[in-house]
C-alpha cells in the first residue's frame, strides 16, 4: 500500500499570526510598567543602601581612629564641591574639622551620583561623626536629621533615612516628625 502524500503546505495563517501578535502586544503592555516600577524601586534601594553604607563606614572609622570623619556632597569625588546630595558624596578623615577635604585628609569612601533626587534640610551638604560616633551638623552641634530619596520629577512619597544624633541611621517611610515626606517637584527635582 501506498501512503497518501498531501500537497497541502503547513504553517500559520495570517489570521493566526495577527492574533498571536495581538496577544503578545497586550501582554507586553501589561508587563512593561511593572518592570519599570521594579527597576525604579531597585534604583532607590541601591541609593539608600549606598548612603547607609557610607554612614556606617564613616561612623566606624571615626570610632576606630578616634577622629572626626566627615561626609559631604561631592560632584567630583575628591572635594566637598557638590551642591546637593544628588551629586554624589565622599567620606574623609576631617582632621581640621572644617567639613572641607584638603589634599592631606584621607578619603574613606566615594559614591557617585545616585541617579535620583536626594535632599536633607538638616544636613544641606554635609555632616560629620565625632570620635564617640555621634553625628553633628556643619557647626559641630550634635544633631539628628533626615535624607529623602525621590524619583526625579515624581510627586510621590519619599523613602527616608533618618540619621539619629547617636549616629545610627534608620530607614523609614515617614520623617522624624511622623509626617509623610513628599518629593520635591520644582527645579531641584
Amino acid at each position: 500500500m501506498r501512503s497518501r502524500t498531501s500537497n497541502r503546505q503547513r504553517g500559520f495563517t495570517l489570521g493566526e499570526t495577527l492574533t498571536a501578535l495581538a496577544v503578545a502586544g497586550i501582554g507586553l503592555t501589561l508587563a512593561v510598567p511593572g518592570l519599570q516600577s521594579f527597576s525604579r524601586g531597585n534604583s532607590r534601594a541601591l541609593a539608600v543602601n549606598q548612603l547607609v553604607g557610607t554612614m556606617h563606614l564613616a561612623r566606624s572609622e571615626a570610632v576606630m581612629r578616634n577622629a572626626r570623619v566627615a561626609v559631604c556632597a561631592s560632584a567630583g569625588g575628591e572635594r566637598c564641591d557638590g551642591h546637593s546630595w544628588s551629586d554624589g558624596w565622599i567620606a574623609f578623615l576631617d582632621s581640621d574639622g572644617n567639613l572641607e577635604r584638603s589634599a592631606a585628609e584621607v578619603l574613606v569612601d566615594r559614591v557617585p551620583a545616585p541617579g535620583m533626587v536626594l535632599v536633607s534640610a538638616q544636613f544641606a551638604t554635609g555632616f560629620s561623626y565625632a570620635a564617640d560616633g555621634h553625628a553633628s551638623d556643619a557647626s559641630g552641634d550634635i544633631h539628628a536629621g533626615e535624607f529623602a530619596f525621590c524619583e526625579a520629577g515624581a510627586d510621590n512619597a519619599a523613602r527616608v533615612v533618618i540619621l539619629r544624633a547617636s549616629g545610627l541611621p534608620t530607614l523609614a517611610a515617614r520623617g522624624r516628625d511622623g509626617a509623610v515626606v513628599r518629593c520635591p517637584t520644582g527645579p531641584e527635582a
